[in-house]
């Protein structure tokens, strides 16, 4: 068990997933005491994320790649609908990597302590501590205490500490169970993850298959309702066939909105605790990375000038409103829209995108972090209409 102790630190990091150590390792970069908490015993552990991450994405939250944590590097993407329809995405230049999540979480980890964070292992948080309506520390399970003048929230996706507190968390709602396999000894295109589409395979979500290597992938699934390991066992069987599977896991995925506030005097929340994720896929590592850089700038702004002030510590939502407020609310439009679609609509669009070629537009103007662009011009198509009307139809 760390050393507690009584000392004051400037920012105290609650988690050290890569929201909490990015915002660590930013205002570790900026000059002030930074320590960072973490429940388990190592880093990386227990595993969520499908860790597919774009090349552009992670030169935004300043992480170079790198052999410890890259583990393929793919280009396209294959579409299925629910009747069998595909449509192949070839991102020519544009590329993702596919990386190993606790690998990842290390290299952040070692980031944040080369930047200066101290980083401690096995502190399982209980409250916040209050005065004066302040945050101004937390209490560990075992009794001890951790006081600091500003608390960066990196909890995850449970928030019990800004539930304890009686701050506001994302739509719990939201929120969508999701398991994953590794499996090996399969047959893959390296180059190409799968999106899988239909209500009685992923309502409300989708599922996929992305190559880890050669002959390996990592398949998974987000889905509201239940049974989630056969749904994704009778994939697996109807796609691959027998496999081998080396190792299950599971996690939950968000595809809400950003929390309706994301600051408190002397607390600043980012990454799932603050529902930075992309509503249209659930990732939350790039674009959380970025909210988390902007609260590690604005933490340690406050320290130099002396004002932890709920009204200081309000520029951070600012901040990241301004540079990502368009790009949340536009996925989470388009989410909302796609959860409207019957399988039947969904064949419809899939058609529509072949027929029409609008493939091509997507190859042209994809991005994987930023899809508001896209988003915006495919609903301007003429052949989007018909997609609006189907799903019109299917509400009313």
């Amino acid at each position: 068990m760390p050393n507690a102790g009584a000392k004051e630190t400037d920012v105290l990091v609650v988690g050290a997933g890569p929201a909490g150590l990015i915002a660590a390792r930013t205002a570790a970069r900026e000059g002030v005491d930074v320590v960072v908490v973490e429940e388990h015993n190592e880093v990386g552990f227990p595993v969520h994320c499908a860790g597919l991450l774009s090349i552009g994405g992670l030169r935004e939250i300043e992480v170079p790649p790198d052999v410890s944590f890259v583990q393929n590097e793919v280009s396209d993407a294959v579409f299925h609908s629910p009747g069998g329809l595909t449509f192949r995405i070839r991102g020519g230049e544009r590329k993702a990597y596919v990386v190993d999540r606790r690998a990842f979480d290390k290299f952040l980890a070692e980031q944040a302590t080369r930047a200066g964070a101290d980083l401690r292992l096995g502190f399982r948080v209980d409250s916040f501590i209050l005065k004066n309506r302040q945050v101004v520390g937390v209490s560990g399970k075992d009794g001890s205490s951790l006081k600091a003048k500003v608390v960066i929230d990196a909890e995850g996706s449970s928030c019990k500490l800004l539930n304890k507190a009686g701050l506001k968390t994302p739509d719990q709602a939201a929120f969508l169970p999701a398991t994953q396999f590794e499996i090996d000894e399969v047959e893959v295109d390296p180059n190409c993850v799968e999106v899988f589409f239909g209500r009685k395979l992923a309502p409300g979500f989708f599922a996929w298959i992305i190559p880890t290597r050669r002959r390996s992938a990592r398949v998974g699934l987000a889905c509201r309702g239940t049974n989630l390991p056969q749904r994704l066992q009778d994939l697996v069987r109807d796609r691959l066939g027998t496999v081998k599977t080396v190792t299950k896991y599971g996690g939950r995925v968000y595809t809400g909105p950003p929390s309706p506030k994301t600051y408190d005097g002397g607390l600043l929340v980012v990454g799932d605790a603050a529902g930075h994720t992309k509503a249209t896929t659930g990732g939350g590592v790039i674009l959380g990375g970025i909210c988390a850089k902007l609260a590690g700038i604005t933490a340690a702004d406050a320290i130099s000038k002396g004002t932890t002030s709920a009204t200081f510590l309000k520029t951070y939502e600012k901040s990241w409103k301004k540079r990502l407020g368009t790009e949340f609310r536009t996925m989470r439009l388009a989410r909302r829209m796609a959860d409207m679609l019957s399988d039947k609509a969904l064949d419809e669009t899939f058609r529509l995108i072949i027929e029409k070629g609008l493939q091509r537009l997507i190859e042209e103007r994809g991005q994987i972090d930023f899809q508001s662009r896209l988003l915006m011009r495919l609903a301007l198509d003429p052949s989007a209409l018909k997609i609006v009307t189907r799903m019109v139809r299917d509400t009313l």
